[in-house]
C-alpha cells in the first residue's frame, strides 16, 4: 500500500511531466501570444462582456433580443478569423484533451476499470 506522502509525490512528477508536454508548452505559448497583441485582448474581453451580459438576462428569464444574438455570433466569429486566437483556442482544445485523457486514466485506475490499453480509441476516451 503506497502511504500519503508517496502519492503526492506521484501526482507532483506527473504535474511535472505534463507541464513538459507539447500540447501544455503550445498553450502556454498561444496564451502568451494573445496576452501580448491589444486587439486579440480587446476582443476577448469585449466578448467575454457581451456573453456575460446574456448569461445575466437569461439566468433573470428574460429573451435575448435578435440584436444582441447577432452581435455575440459576430464577436464569436471575428475571434475564431483572428490567427491568434484561434491559435489559442486550438490549443486549448489540445490540452484540454490531454487533461480529458489523464482524468480518464486516474479514474479507471481507481475504479478498477479497464483502461486504454494504449490506445485511446480502446477504451472510449477522447484523447486526441
Amino acid at each position: 500500500m503506497k502511504d500519503r506522502v508517496e502519492i503526492i509525490s506521484m501526482a507532483y512528477h506527473l504535474g511535472t511531466t505534463i507541464s513538459e508536454s507539447e500540447e501544455y508548452q503550445n498553450f502556454q505559448e498561444s496564451r502568451s501570444k494573445v496576452m501580448r497583441d491589444a486587439d486579440a485582448v480587446a476582443l476577448l474581453q469585449e466578448f467575454q462582456e457581451a456573453r456575460a451580459e446574456a448569461i445575466k438576462k437569461m439566468e433573470a428569464g428574460q429573451e435575448i433580443p435578435d440584436e444582441e444574438q447577432q452581435y455575440l455570433h459576430d464577436l464569436e466569429e471575428r475571434m475564431y478569423n483572428n490567427p491568434l486566437i484561434k491559435g489559442l483556442f486550438d490549443a486549448q482544445e489540445k490540452f484540454s484533451n490531454l487533461m480529458n485523457g489523464v482524468y480518464f486514466a486516474l479514474d479507471q485506475a481507481i475504479s478498477g476499470g479497464p483502461g486504454c490499453g494504449g490506445s485511446c480509441g480502446d477504451c472510449g476516451s477522447s484523447c486526441f
